[in-house]
């Protein structure tokens, strides 16, 4: 799929650690201001809790878009925190794994007409097409992440130029393979939907099972 997602919408969704608040290691306003500066629409919240998050996917953001969604524009909910290959922790120190966040995004993507994209800014955030891809809805029609461990500065640095080349009518491919150049991070990816579902059906024992120990055998 080499298609512009202009003209485009971002739904920034940060849960930063009690750490990095007092470290004001804080993506958020950062890619804010680079947004506005690019011309792009956005919203900023944040979630402490899985419940805010909850509040945020399910009532905040659908409710926006209720009101300001166009058919044929693209919508980008970017969530920045910390993750691992299970799912995301949030600020009060709960954790949310991918197939608990399906349902939320689904429905988003359904009311969207499949047009949402997924940003994960987090440790092996590209996880999250694992995103209970068993189900039969896709949650998302692309997701964008690093499959291992980025740098504040490497997401700062890599979304803020996705962004502004998205923008500037870059293909999804086009603008993550310049994205991973100006970041110097090798490990932004981007998963189409239905490549993602078909990479769950084939890793997903190996990723998932809880009772695995490193060094075990596949």
């Amino acid at each position: 799929m080499n298609e512009s997602l202009y003209p485009f919408k971002v739904y920034i969704v940060e849960s930063p650690s009690p750490a990095n608040i007092q470290q004001k290691q804080i993506e958020g306003p950062l890619l804010g201001q680079a947004l506005h500066l690019a011309g792009v629409s956005y919203r900023l919240h944040r979630a402490k809790t899985i419940a805010g998050l909850k509040r945020i996917l399910k009532s905040s953001i659908p409710e926006d878009l209720r009101k300001h969604h166009e058919d044929g524009h693209f919508v980008i909910i970017h969530i920045s925190c910390h993750g691992d290959v299970h799912g995301i922790e949030l600020t009060d120190g709960s954790s949310l794994n991918w197939d608990e966040l399906y349902p939320w995004l689904a429905d988003i993507n359904y009311e969207t007409k499949g047009s949402l994209v997924l940003c994960m800014s987090s440790c092996h955030g590209a996880f999250s097409s694992l995103a209970a891809m068993e189900n039969v809805e896709l949650p998302f029609r692309a997701v964008v992440g690093s499959d291992f461990e980025p740098t504040w500065s490497e997401t700062a640095v890599g979304f803020a130029c996705f962004y502004h080349l998205l923008q500037r009518g870059k293909t999804l491919p086009e603008a993550v393979a310049i994205m991973k150049d100006a970041s110097d991070h090798e490990n932004f990816i981007h998963q189409y939907g239905q490549a993602a579902k078909d990479l769950y059906e084939t890793m997903r024992d190996d990723l998932l099972r809880p009772d695995q120990e490193p060094g075990d055998g596949s």
